[in-house]
């Protein structure tokens, strides 16, 4: 007994002095990265662009600023480890928000990028993926930026707020590698640009790329990528925007998106595989101009009605583009057949590139108005 309290002190002052993270690194020998983009050059070497977080002291309080710091490589990761000549301190990845993929870079495909993410322990499998479609991807850390000071904050910002516009969604680096790995469903990520207004360069989120497998093929724009949210059953939010006649001239109404609901149903009947796409959406109806000031409940179904007109021809028509331009299931009809019928996708998968170009959907809208804002009347001009 007197042997076992003579050990403790000591068994305690080991545990201590040996216990710490496994990979700590001192904060002040590092140069912390907030985003960073990536290219391939003329001569098939990669560069890299990277944007830091430099803190400056002004008067008594510091400050963040933004410094950008480009490397070059024979591979991406050549590139990556490139840079420790060029920094000193080296760069601490563990905050970085965003990367950003050029043109060239996303259609050879992307498998190695994200392979280099999955493996190095610097780098973080949260991180939000974006697609350029600008000439380069580096030129985006030369555009000017509204609010933050950081453009990689600024843009992972945007994301967040564009979400409540259902005209973009983030895609993290390990949602993408899940998708690549999935049966029946091709990936996508949110595309981002340069616009000018006022005669500044600003970032903006463009809408979405089109993969198959880990290739890029194309992109869609805003309006586009909220059908695509709409099937995927990704909204959150955003405007169903309707223009009618009447005899006292057009109509503009606006609905916002209170709630959505969608069910991707997969039918085989007479051997022959189709999708049927079941839409519930409720809504606040936020605009209406009308010539007369009242609102009934006929005005109400008339509204609903047409809303899901719209609806349905938007999705149709954006479903049978995708299907002739890229062929690529990125709406997962292929994984929704192979987890719901699995013996049917058993039999079709092997053909499923074939049958998905002149697949037949159908998309069933249901639209609800559950209230008319705070008056059920128009205000009405008088004479």
């Amino acid at each position: 007994m007197k042997k076992r309290l003579l050990l403790l002190p000591w068994i305690m002052m080991i545990a201590l002095f040996s216990t710490s993270c496994w990979n700590y690194k001192d904060v002040e020998n590092l140069d912390v990265v907030a985003g960073c983009a990536i290219d391939k050059t003329g001569e098939g070497h990669y560069t890299l662009t990277v944007e830091m977080i430099n803190m400056v002291v002004k008067g008594r309080e510091s400050q963040p600023e933004s410094v950008i710091l480009e490397t070059e490589g024979e591979t991406i990761l050549d590139a990556i480890r490139n840079s420790i000549s060029i920094s000193s301190p080296k760069l601490y990845w563990s905050h970085a928000t965003c990367l950003i993929l050029g043109q060239d870079v996303a259609s050879e495909g992307i498998k190695e990028i994200l392979d280099i993410i999955f493996r190095d322990e610097e780098l973080r499998v949260g991180i939000h993926l974006f697609v350029s479609e600008g000439k380069t991807a580096k030129e985006l850390f030369d555009a000017k930026v509204l609010t933050a000071v950081i453009k990689s904050f600024e843009i992972d910002r945007r994301m967040a707020d564009e979400g409540f516009l259902s005209k973009s969604f983030p895609v993290q680096a390990y949602r993408f590698i899940d998708v690549l790995s999935e049966e029946g469903i091709s990936g996508v990520l949110p595309s981002i640009c340069i616009t000018e207004q006022k005669g500044e360069k600003m970032i903006e989120l463009c809408g979405s790329a089109v993969f198959k497998e880990d290739k890029l093929l194309g992109f869609l724009d805003k309006e586009e990528t909220k059908s695509l949210n709409f099937i995927l059953n990704n909204i959150k939010g955003g405007v169903i925007p309707l223009k009618e006649s009447s005899d006292g001239g057009a109509q503009r109404i606006s609905l916002e998106i209170l709630k959505n609901k969608t069910d991707i149903e997969p039918m085989y009947i007479n051997n022959k595989p189709s999708i049927q796409i079941n839409i519930e959406t409720e809504v606040s109806l936020k605009e209406l101009n009308k010539a007369d000031n009242t609102i009934t409940q006929k005005d109400l179904e008339f509204i609903e009605k047409e809303a899901g007109n719209r609806l349905k021809t938007d999705i149709e028509g954006f479903i049978s583009k995708v299907q002739k331009k890229y062929n690529s299931d990125i709406f997962g009809f292929g994984r929704s057949f192979y987890k719901n019928k699995p013996s049917v996708w058993k039999k079709i998968s092997h053909q499923w590139k074939n049958i998905f170009k002149d697949l037949e959907v159908k998309v069933k809208p249901t639209i609800r108005i559950m209230d008319s804002g705070m008056t059920n009347t128009y205000i009405h001009i008088g004479d």
